[in-house]
């Protein structure tokens, strides 16, 4: 496979693994029984940028990932519920919660 077709997976890859994290924390939502404005209060990210995020509209960067999971907190849900487990050819495996995957 050339480089090109390479980068194109790539970008496919990561692409639906944002779609996923927006449903992810869409549901994640409901489950608090938040509203779209307290839920990115709550992340600590404004409600345009949640609504982005949700719409393909915008992107997180990763740090922003990483401060929304740190602040959902380890109890509540974890990278691996959000985006799922992928192997090294980028092929979805299993969206095990992260409790059920830890001793």
């Amino acid at each position: 496979m050339g480089r090109r077709a390479d980068d194109e997976r790539s970008i496919r890859q990561a692409q639906a693994l944002l779609k996923q994290l927006a449903e992810a924390l869409e549901e994640e939502r409901i489950r608090k029984g938040l509203t779209k404005t307290a839920f990115a209060k709550f992340l600590g990210i404004s409600p345009p940028s949640y609504m982005a995020w949700r719409t393909g509209a915008a992107n997180p960067t990763l740090l922003t990932i990483a401060r929304v999971v740190d602040r959902l907190g380890s109890d509540d849900v974890c990278l691996k519920t959000l985006v799922g487990n992928y192997n090294h050819d980028g092929q979805h495996v299993t969206a095990s919660a992260c409790r059920e995957s830890t001793p």
